[in-house]
């Protein structure tokens, strides 16, 4: 595992948005994970027989 990295968002007053820029860093750096998906072929049967 490499080393992380530290990012520290400076303001000088209340209200400046460090909060909502570091959530919109975090958010930024997550999204573009991949969504893995699995998919399983059928069985391989012999058809049944309709119903009547």
């Amino acid at each position: 595992m490499g080393r992380g990295k530290l990012r520290i968002c400076l303001g000088a007053a209340p209200g400046v948005g460090k909060t909502y820029a570091m959530l919109s860093e975090a958010h930024r750096r997550v999204a573009p994970l991949p969504v893995p998906y699995l998919g399983v072929p059928p069985a391989k049967r012999p058809r049944s027989s309709p119903r009547p």
